[in-house]
């Protein structure tokens, strides 16, 4: 999980034991765009925003590790909408593609994105879906998909890419 502390930072507020392990240490408090080359955490950081500003889902694949020694990984970060309808926390899930046996014991000091694409939850941007006069599936307010305000609980929405 990520906390926005601003537009180009993306704090780990929580971070699970095999990412940790993975990366070779304490992710918790560090900014998930540290440690990347100037062109990648710029894309990175855009995509963030859009997650952050427009309910966009970000994906990306990254290549991490040293020397001979590198695994691709994925990586899907989803919006978590507070109550007041602002959106400054990220919920989202890494894994290697692969799994060589050194993984977990040496760290992936090296990082850069291999692939990285915005998904976005009606197939439109947010700000699309205001213009014309529809509600986002993701914001608060009137209608049948709006939850109750003093519930907290989860949506399924369709979405994404279109049905044959």
């Amino acid at each position: 999980m990520l906390e926005r502390e601003g537009p180009s930072v993306y704090r780990y507020r929580l971070a699970g034991t095999r990412l940790c392990e993975v990366f070779g240490t304490e992710l918790r408090g560090t900014d998930l765009l540290a440690g990347w080359g100037a062109h990648d955490r710029a894309v990175l950081a855009g995509h963030l925003s859009a997650t952050c500003e427009q309910g966009a889902v970000t994906l990306i694949t990254l290549e991490a590790g040293e020397g001979a020694r590198r695994v691709q990984m994925e990586a899907i970060l989803l919006p978590l909408m507070h109550p007041e309808g602002a959106i400054g926390r990220v919920i989202g899930a890494m894994s290697p593609l692969s799994s060589p046996h050194w993984l977990g014991h040496e760290p992936l000091n090296e990082k850069r994105l291999v692939s990285h694409d915005l998904v976005w939850p009606d197939g439109r941007p947010h700000s699309l879906i205001k213009r014309s006069g529809r509600q986002a599936p993701f914001a608060s307010g009137a209608g049948p998909a709006a939850p109750k305000e003093h519930w907290r609980n989860f949506r399924v929405l369709e979405g994404g890419r279109a049905k044959d």
